[in-house]
């Protein structure tokens, strides 16, 4: 959170623009194995991760259920110039 606040008052500080109005929003969602691995594979920077990567993930997730949660924090800034 302390990257958040960073970044509010960096913002501010510009002297370009004012947070007008600010929030966090948080929410978890649960994958399974596959439509995590599939979403994962949607990012271009992971098509370098050897298969040893792919499969320790896999296995970690069929260990869990097969299901993950993955927390979402989206930090909305509205500013005002």
């Amino acid at each position: 959170m302390e990257k958040i606040e960073n970044r509010r008052k960096e913002i501010n500080e510009s002297g370009y623009f004012k947070v007008i109005e600010h929030k966090i929003i948080c929410n978890t969602l649960e994958y399974t194995k596959d439509e995590y691995m599939q979403l994962l594979k949607t990012f271009p920077d992971h098509s370098e991760l050897n298969n040893n990567f792919w499969f320790e993930m896999e296995q970690t997730i069929k260990e869990n259920r097969n299901n993950i949660n993955v927390r979402i924090t989206i930090n909305l800034e509205i500013a005002d110039k």
